[in-house]
């Protein structure tokens, strides 16, 4: 029998018939073991809610979360660029930068690519966020 579970009445034979016994299982002492303070449970939470901001901020600019840490920091802001190219400038590029941007895009988004690439990689994106900036600021100058 084991000593752990106490017993509040042992199985017994009356009269032919078996009595069950009831046990009464004490609390787990793991889970006592493992009770989070509200002050460590108030911490949990806004770490969780903190990763979870930080994660859809990421999401909502083309970053995956799961890349920041493993990924050269110049590739990083170039995936951001052309994210933010395509999707709010996309009419003030050309075909061919269009397609360097959705090349680049792919290759951020291919795993086994995406570590092969060197940070001068980002360059060429960079320089066309750069055109498009000072395009952008020729227009609100010309009117």
């Amino acid at each position: 029998m084991d000593d752990r579970f106490p017993l509040v009445a042992s199985s017994s034979i009356v009269k032919g018939q078996i009595f069950s016994s009831f046990f009464i299982t004490p609390l787990n002492t793991c889970m006592k073991k493992n009770a989070l303070t509200h002050k460590q449970f108030a911490i949990q939470h806004q770490n969780k809610r903190d990763t979870g901001l930080t994660d859809w901020w990421l999401r909502n600019n083309g970053i995956k979360a799961q890349i920041i840490s493993n990924t050269h920091s110049k590739l990083i802001q170039a995936q951001h660029e052309a994210h933010l190219l395509l999707s709010n400038h996309i009419d003030l590029l050309t075909r061919d930068q269009i397609k360097a941007l959705k090349n680049f895009q792919r290759k951020m988004n291919t795993g086994h690519i995406r570590k092969k690439l060197k940070p001068e990689a980002a360059y060429q994106v960079l320089n066309i966020s750069t055109k498009v900036v000072r395009l952008m600021h020729r227009q609100a100058k010309a009117k």
